[in-house]
C-alpha cells in the first residue's frame, strides 16, 4: 500500500498566542525560549504547553524546566484522547481516497501566575518553592 498512496498534508492551524505544542524531535530550548518571550516580553500570565502521543514525556520536561525557571507557577494538568485523521490520496488512478483515523492521548499543562486557579482540580500542583527556582538567563 505505502508504494500506491502518498499522505496529503494537512495545513497548520493558528496556535493561540499563548501556546506552545511540543514536538519530540524539536529541541526544548527553542521551546523555552519561547516560554520565557511569553512570561516576561509579552507579558502573558498563562501559557499552555500541549503535547501528543510520544511527544507527551518531553512536554512534561517542558514544564518542569519552566517551573525552576519563573517564580511562582501554578500548573493545571489535563489528560485526554483526540482523534487524528490521516488522508492518503492514490499515486494511481482507478484507486480511491483513504481516511484513517486514530486516536492518541494529549496532555496539556497550562501554568500559570495567576493566584485564581482551581487548587480542588486533580490535575491541580502548586507552585514550586522559590528556593528551587533558578531564574532563566537568555543566552
Amino acid at each position: 500500500m505505502a508504494e500506491a498512496y502518498r499522505k496529503v498534508q494537512r495545513g497548520s492551524e493558528e496556535l493561540p498566542e499563548n501556546e506552545i505544542r511540543v514536538r519530540r524531535a524539536v529541541g526544548i530550548g527553542r521551546y523555552l525560549k519561547r516560554a520565557f518571550e511569553l512570561l516576561t516580553q509579552e507579558k502573558q500570565d498563562t501559557i499552555v504547553i500541549k503535547g501528543v502521543s510520544n511527544a507527551v514525556q518531553s512536554t512534561v520536561n517542558l514544564a518542569e524546566l519552566i517551573k525552576h525557571r519563573f517564580a511562582g507557577l501554578h500548573q493545571i494538568n489535563k489528560v485526554s484522547n483526540i482523534q487524528i485523521v490521516d488522508e492518503y490520496e492514490p499515486l494511481y488512478e482507478g484507486l480511491d481516497k483513504i481516511k484513517l483515523t486514530r486516536v492518541v492521548t494529549m496532555l496539556q499543562i497550562t501554568l500559570t501566575k495567576s493566584e485564581n486557579v482551581d487548587q480542588s482540580d486533580a490535575g491541580y500542583q502548586p507552585p514550586i518553592p522559590e528556593k528551587d527556582v533558578q531564574e532563566y538567563e537568555i543566552q
